[in-house]
C-alpha cells in the first residue's frame, strides 16, 4: 500500500471506544453479530435443531433450556441438502413455527456461492431483517476457489461473513459435518481447516448420549463470550415430524423450553456430557447405516431363509451397500447354506435358529458339499464370506 494512494490511517484510542454488551438471542449460546458453529455426524438432528431455533424465534417461544424467548422475529434458512416443499416447510410446521417469519432462499435462484455472492446474501438480509441466518451445511456454499482445508482461505471467508453479521446485527449458525476419524478433541473433529473452530466465537457439537444411544446431546464446544453452559439432552420423535394434516398449529409461548405434545424434538434438560465425551463415544457406536442394515436383514429374513440374490436385490432397493449389509450379517451372526436345486446352486441366508424348509434341504451329496463341510465345521458359515460371486 502506497501512502500517496490512501489517506493516513489514524488508530483509534481505546478510551474513544464505547463498551457494549453482547446481544444474546439465546443467552450464552447464540449472539447477534457473531458466528456460531454447529458440528455433528449425519442423522443426529443438526437441521432439526436449527429449524427449532427458527421456530422459537418466529413465535417468541422460550429456549430449550427454559431461558425466556425474544419477541417474535424473522429467520433466514439456506439449505443445500433439503427440499423446501417436502422437508423444510413440513418440519417447520410440525415445530409450530409462524411460517410468515421464516424465509427460505428462492428455489428459482441458484444458492449463493461464497464469497462471490455475498452481495446477494446482503440484500436478502436487508429485505428479511433476519435475526438468525442458517447455512446448512456451510461447505456446500463455498466458491470453488475457497479451500476448506486452507487456514487463510477459510479465515478470509469467515471474516466476510462476520462483517455481514455485524452489519445486519444477526446471528449466523454455520452447520458442519464431522470427519470420519474418531480421534482427538472435539474442536479438531470438524471437517476442514481449524480456522472454522478457531474463528467462530461460539461452537456447539451434537452426538449420541453415551449412556443412552436413543438420546442425543447438544454440547457447548467453545465459548469466547462467556462461561461454559450445561449440555442439553434431546430426542427426535420422527413419527411426529410430519406436518399436521389440517393447517398450521397456532403459535404459542409456553412458559418453559419444552415443546408442546406431539412436536418432533423433545428437550430433556441438562446432562453432564462434554463435547469431548461425545466424540469419544462416537467411536464406540455403530453407524446409522449399519443399524439400518441390521434392521433390514432382521425384517427381510423374519419369515424364513431367503436366497442371497434376493437379499442383494432387496438391499439395493433399500439403498444399502453390499459392504454395509455384509457387516450387518456378521453382527447378526447370519448363517448361509449352499444347496443345489433344479440344477442350480443357491446360497440361502438365515437368521440364528432358522433352518431350511424340508423341501430345500439337500438330498444328494455333491463333491462341493464334501469339500465345504470340514471348512464349515472349522470356520462357520457366515453369509458375508460364503456368498456366490464374491
Amino acid at each position: 500500500m502506497k501512502q500517496a494512494d490512501h489517506p493516513l490511517l489514524v488508530p483509534r484510542r481505546v478510551d474513544q471506544v464505547k463498551p457494549a454488551p453482547i446481544d444474546w438471542l439465546w443467552p450464552g449460546r447464540l449472539a447477534a453479530g457473531k458466528l456460531t458453529l454447529l458440528d455433528g455426524d449425519p442423522e443426529i438432528g443438526k437441521t432439526w435443531i436449527a429449524l427449532d431455533l427458527c421456530a422459537r424465534l418466529s413465535n417468541g417461544q422460550a429456549w430449550p433450556d427454559g431461558a425466556p424467548g425474544l419477541p417474535p422475529c424473522t429467520s433466514l434458512f439456506l439449505s443445500a441438502e433439503d427440499n423446501d416443499a417436502d422437508t423444510l416447510v413440513p418440519r417447520l410446521t410440525s415445530l409450530g413455527a409462524d411460517l410468515s417469519k421464516v424465509y427460505l432462499w428462492p428455489s428459482e435462484y441458484a444458492l449463493p456461492r461464497l464469497p462471490a455472492d455475498l452481495d446477494a446474501l446482503d440484500g436478502a438480509l436487508s429485505h428479511t431483517e433476519a435475526r438468525l441466518v442458517v447455512l446448512d451445511p456451510l461447505l456446500a456454499f463455498l466458491d470453488a476457489q475457497v479451500s476448506s482445508a486452507h487456514f487463510d482461505s477459510v479465515h478470509r471467508l469467515l471474516l466476510d461473513l462476520l462483517h455481514l453479521a455485524e452489519k445486519h446485527h444477526c446471528a449466523m449458525l454455520l452447520i458442519r459435518h464431522l470427519t470420519k476419524q474418531g480421534i482427538g478433541r472435539a474442536l479438531f473433529r470438524g471437517f476442514g481447516s481449524l480456522a472454522f473452530s478457531s474463528f467462530c466465537r461460539l461452537a456447539w457439537l451434537v452426538g449420541k448420549e453415551p449412556d443412552d444411544p436413543q438420546r442425543c446431546v447438544l454440547a457447548q464446544n467453545k465459548s469466547n463470550l462467556g462461561p461454559a453452559l450445561s449440555s442439553l439432552a434431546y430426542r427426535i420423535h420422527f413419527e411426529s415430524s410430519q406436518a399436521p394434516e389440517s393447517g398450521q398449529p397456532e403459535p404459542g409461548q409456553p412458559e418453559s423450553g419444552q415443546p408442546e405434545p406431539g412436536q418432533p424434538i423433545e428437550w430433556l434438560g441438562p446432562v453432564p456430557w462434554s463435547a469431548d465425551d461425545l466424540v469419544r463415544n462416537s467411536r464406540r457406536l455403530p453407524s446409522p447405516c449399519l443399524n439400518r442394515a441390521k434392521k433390514f436383514l432382521e425384517e427381510y429374513l423374519a419369515r424364513g431363509p431367503r436366497p442371497s440374490d434376493q437379499v442383494w436385490a432387496a438391499a439395493g432397493e433399500s439403498r444399502l451397500s453390499r459392504s454395509t449389509v455384509k457387516r450387518a450379517s456378521k453382527h447378526l451372526k447370519i448363517r448361509s447354506q449352499r444347496i443345489r436345486h433344479g440344477g442350480r446352486l443357491y446360497t440361502y441366508w438365515m437368521l440364528k435358529g432358522q433352518e431350511l424348509p424340508a423341501e430345500l434341504r439337500p438330498t444328494e451329496d455333491t463333491g462341493l458339499d464334501r469339500w465345504l463341510k470340514p471348512l464349515e465345521e472349522r470356520y462357520g458359515t457366515a453369509a458375508a464370506g460364503m456368498d456366490e460371486g464374491e
